[in-house]
């Protein structure tokens, strides 16, 4: 679940993996995106009339055979994919929709991997990375369904 205020992200929690239906992971998401986002402050009663939501439903992830850094560069597709990193026990993901954001493929992996908990340029022959697609849902809160 994302949420949004003028195109900015508001709060983003979700699953790399299907361990509920989709309704409750949304309902759980969508709380947990709100109010419990470390990143922000919950969102406020104010901001409710422009609060933006968008369902992000992952395509099965495709494990990538990967060499080298520059392997996973030329193998990734900018807006796209969505990218799976993980190394020493490190993980993060970003979806598709980050690259608006972070254009370039280095900079796309670099931020991967400090939201990792890594250094921006780290690299070892361990790490490993998967894609994926999505498919978005999403409308401001205030349309009626």
């Amino acid at each position: 679940m994302t949420l949004k205020v003028n195109g900015q992200l508001r709060g983003c929690i979700g699953n790399l993996e299907a361990n509920s239906s989709l309704v409750d992971a949304v309902v759980r998401n969508s709380y947990l995106a709100a109010f419990r986002d470390q990143r922000f402050q919950p969102v406020s009663e104010a901001e409710l009339a422009v609060l933006e939501y968008e369902v992000s439903v992952l395509t099965p992830m495709v494990s990538l055979d990967i060499v080298s850094e520059a392997d996973l560069l030329a193998k990734i597709r900018p807006g796209i994919d969505g990218l799976v990193f993980e190394a020493e026990g490190h993980r993060s993901t970003f979806l598709p929709s980050v690259w608006e954001q972070l254009t370039q493929s280095e900079e796309f992996l670099s931020q991967l991997r400090k939201k990792a908990g890594l250094a921006a340029n780290y690299w070892s022959d361990n790490v490993q990375c998967w894609t994926y697609q999505v498919i978005k849902i999403g409308a401001p809160i205030s349309d009626p369904c």
